[in-house]
């Protein structure tokens, strides 16, 4: 048992301290003090030209990991101890890095207010994950009108798609459904009118 391993499983493979006792049939206790005795400093990585991915996990309420990676190499970059997630630990994190000899080419994070127009000329994008997340948030798990089960279709390709192919299936979701979306009806009670499909015009 490799506590490098170990604090691999956990920080990056979002592993608990149970699934790692289950897993190499020890306690949690155990497992516990192998991760405290690993070093935690910030790992050693080859100056190049990086697209850097970047996110904060959590582990109760008080303790998060930002971390920054590679997305080629899926290496890790650059990690903090955090007690919340902010837009300062980001800023910080891409001026070590550049200040380190990365060239930055772009910046993959789950949009959070204020990022995407904190690293000035470097492009950034809201990865896949959260996007969709986002847009599914707003849909039935089950969805029974046929817009919707039309919209989860595309979201979910998302991840097999290029841009161009992408942006064309919602165009064209778009142009067909634009009337549907816009339908309004009016609430008995009050007299005012609101959007009939408002959730699936929100996602």
């Amino acid at each position: 048992m490799d506590n490098r391993v170990l604090w691999e499983g956990y920080t990056e493979k979002k592993q608990t301290l149970k699934q790692l006792a289950a897993r190499y049939r020890c306690s949690a206790r155990t497992i516990q003090r192998r991760l405290d005795a690993f070093p935690r400093g910030n790992p050693p990585a080859e100056a190049r030209r990086v697209i850097v991915l970047m996110d904060t996990t959590y582990w109760g309420r008080n303790l998060g990991l930002t971390l920054f990676k590679d997305a080629i190499t899926n290496r890790n970059l650059l990690r903090y101890y955090v007690r919340s997630e902010t837009v300062q630990d980001y800023i910080r994190g891409v001026e070590e890095l550049t200040r380190r000899g990365f060239e930055i080419v772009a910046i993959v994070c789950d949009g959070r207010r204020g990022l995407t127009r904190a690293f000035g000329g470097i492009p950034v994008q809201m990865c896949m994950f959260h996007s969709r997340a986002i847009i599914r948030r707003y849909l039935p798990l089950k969805p029974k009108l046929e817009a919707s089960r039309a919209l989860v279709k595309i979201v979910d390709g998302m991840k097999n798609a290029d841009r161009a192919s992408f942006l064309a299936a919602l165009a064209r979701w778009e142009a067909q459904w634009s009337s549907f979306i816009e339908e309004r009806s009016i609430d008995r009670n009050t007299g005012k009118g609101h959007y009939t499909h408002k959730r699936l015009r929100s996602a």
